[in-house]
């Protein structure tokens, strides 16, 4: 998920929200992985309450949280 916080700038504090530069599709190919892994993964960060997608727009509610759930 580290496409997720790249764009955030150092010391930003929840929430902070990103627009993806790409369709999600693009990323998922980027990442070499399928749209429906990329979509499953952003469905279990809504889930848990670290983020919210909005379209383009990813609203991360908890960067700590992302922050872990990338370095897992």
């Amino acid at each position: 998920m580290n496409f997720l916080l790249a764009p955030i700038p150092e010391g930003a504090v929840s929430p902070t929200a990103i627009a993806l530069p790409v369709p999600k599709q693009v990323i998922a190919s980027r990442l070499s992985s399928k749209p429906e892994t990329l979509s499953r993964i952003l469905h279990e960060l809504a889930h848990a309450g670290i983020v919210e997608v909005n379209g383009p727009l990813v609203e991360i509610i908890d960067i700590k949280a992302l922050t872990r759930f990338a370095a897992a």
